[in-house]
């Protein structure tokens, strides 16, 4: 018998007395009631102090003595601010003044939390939130995997699925395109996830105990375990990320399983790069959770080594600043933050949000799960303008860990490979397509990227539309969406054409530098596929011979853009492209 376990995220933060607290502005701190040791971790804030010079002196505050570092001077705001408060932990590469404070025993997090937000030296500060996983637990092998070819195996229709074989007769996936697994580790010796795992090949070549790459971790060959042994230890990160649940390993497996191996499962990637970011700790092995400060490492770590997507199959109530500044910054560096709506059996996250899904940003990717009558799951959350895209969630067959451990002995989760349900199981099925529209497009944009998801779909979800592109992903249209062709290059007229550095390698690169009046010229016989703002500027664009500027003919029939904006693709053959904005 199938077991239907749905690890869903309830946080509830329980406040007395503080209610006057309510409107600090820009915090998203709840105060219904409910215990606030479920809600986030004891002890400790999360605080981001306003940049302040070394051996410079504060404009209020405590009054520095002689010279100090950085850290000493947030060590000195924070035991100003509450006595006995200590830095115990800095983040200034995610966010320049970031850290962790520990704060003095007996204080609660409610009252540190008003005394700190209160403080001219703090941009802001917040609990240290806790998220739960979205997903779970049962079952083999390609004819199992209904998500990926539905032919009413499991009793369900016929073709509701992503139509994936179609898709690999296009394209398998390239192991250039990582995707981080934000998650409980991997099984990286699985034997059908080693092939396609990332590898630090500075580290693995390396001296063991030495930071070989310099990037600041040592050892660390697979990924990283930012969360280490025990939660409440904030110092006990070690470079092994294997998977002591099972969540992670499934995860990966969805996503890319090495396909075509002769063995088991194959995930939405054939080949592809997955990098192990373990930020669940180990002694949460039963309904693990992960803090917000242990997530935004990981991205920074992410955003540093090279990954393109980050998938998090994650998430709670409550609103994190710092969660959020971190999933910004992976997207201003071209990440993609794939991340599960939310398995509060049909909660409508327009109205109650769950976060880092619910989080308004261009690169976040929120998935609700359907199940094999392309209806949404019964346990799926979904939300017109906060859900993005559904996937396949409902008895995923994947990878398992292969050996036993005591959340698989809970919830009856066999070794190898196993069918799980959640929403948890339908974001990797996103994070897997955009993987493949970046190996056969490896210089989309990220918004581009995802505007070919959302419209790349089979529109079951529009009556009443419960997600924002009304349907579920169809990965062959993901794929045969985009025109094949020479991706093209484009060039302002007043540069000169024989200096390589002078092209740009989109049209919206070549808008943001241009001026009004500039002409610029996109390369005839050639793809352009970008989101393009021409930000107000009285510019000419055409297309034409870019080694002839001066040519006044227009290029060929074969020239076309293709725009993605708000969701809608126009596609065109431009004959004359002339634009006067």
């Amino acid at each position: 018998m199938k077991q239907h376990i749905l690890i869903s995220a309830l946080i509830l933060l329980s406040i007395a007395g503080f209610a006057w607290a309510e409107n600090i502005p820009g915090l998203g701190f709840d105060y219904s009631s409910g215990s606030d040791s479920a809600a986030y971790k004891q002890g400790e804030l999360i605080v981001r102090f306003a940049d302040v010079e070394a051996f410079s002196q504060l404009s209020e505050g405590p009054l520095l003595m002689g010279p100090l570092t950085t850290h000493a001077v947030k060590g000195a705001i924070s035991d100003f601010i509450l006595t006995g408060s200590e830095v115990e932990k800095e983040y200034g590469e995610v966010s320049p003044g970031l850290a962790v404070v520990k704060l003095p025993a007996g204080t609660t997090v409610t009252e540190a939390f008003v005394r700190f937000n209160e403080s001219a030296n703090v941009l802001y500060a917040e609990p240290n939130y806790k998220y739960k996983l979205f997903g779970v637990p049962n079952d083999p092998m390609f004819s199992s995997l209904w998500g990926f070819d539905n032919t009413g195996q499991t009793g369900g229709t016929a073709d509701a699925d992503i139509d994936a074989p179609e898709a690999w007769d296009l394209e398998t996936g390239d192991p250039r395109i990582i995707i981080a697994v934000a998650d409980t580790g991997i099984d990286y010796k699985h034997p059908d996830l080693a092939n396609n795992m990332w590898v630090n090949s500075a580290e693995l070549r390396g001296t063991p105990d030495v930071d070989d790459d310099n990037n600041g971790y040592v050892d660390d060959i697979y990924g990283y375990d930012f969360a280490g042994n025990v939660a409440s230890d904030p110092d006990d990160a070690d470079s092994d990320p294997i998977d002591n649940h099972f969540h992670g390993t499934h995860i990966a497996g969805v996503i890319g399983a090495v396909g075509n191996n002769g063995n088991g499962v194959t995930g939405v990637c054939w080949n592809t790069s997955l990098m192990a970011l373990k930020v669940f700790a180990d002694d949460y092995r039963v309904e693990p959770e992960v803090f917000s400060s242990d997530a935004v490492e990981a991205i920074h770590y992410a955003i540093d080594n090279g990954a393109r997507i980050i998938n998090a199959s994650w998430g709670g109530d409550h609103y994190s600043q710092s969660l959020y500044d971190a999933v910004k910054e992976a997207g201003e560096a071209g990440l993609l933050f794939v991340t599960a709506a939310g398995n509060d059996f049909g909660s409508d996250n327009d109205e109650i949000p769950v976060y880092p899904s619910g989080f308004d940003l261009d690169n976040v990717i929120s998935v609700m799960a359907s199940d094999p009558n392309d209806q949404r799951a019964d346990f799926s959350n979904f939300g017109a303008t906060t859900v993005d895209i559904a996937e396949p969630g409902t008895d995923i067959l994947s990878t398992s860990p292969t050996t036993q451990n005591f959340a698989m002995l809970v919830f009856g989760v066999p070794t190898n490979y196993a069918s799980l349900s959640g929403t948890s199981l339908s974001a990797p099925y996103a994070s897997g397509a955009c993987a493949l529209i970046w190996s056969q497009y490896p210089d989309l944009a990220n918004s581009t990227v995802k505007g070919i998801l959302l419209k790349a779909v089979d529109p079951v979800f529009t009556s009443p539309r419960l997600n924002l592109s009304g349907g579920r992903i169809n990965l062959h249209k993901v794929l045969t969406l985009v025109p094949q062709g020479k991706v093209g290059k484009v060039l302002n007229s007043k540069d000169d054409p024989a200096d390589a550095a002078n092209l740009y390698s989109t049209i919206q690169y070549a808008i943001d530098d241009a001026n009004d009046g500039d002409v610029l010229i996109a390369e005839a016989n050639s793809l352009f596929l970008e989101i393009i703002d021409f930000k107000g500027k009285a510019i000419t664009l055409r297309s034409g011979d870019i080694t002839n500027p001066d040519d006044p003919n227009i290029s060929p029939v074969d020239t076309m853009i293709l725009g993605v904006l708000e969701h809608q693709i126009i596609t065109g053959f431009c004959i004359h492209l002339i634009i006067f904005l």
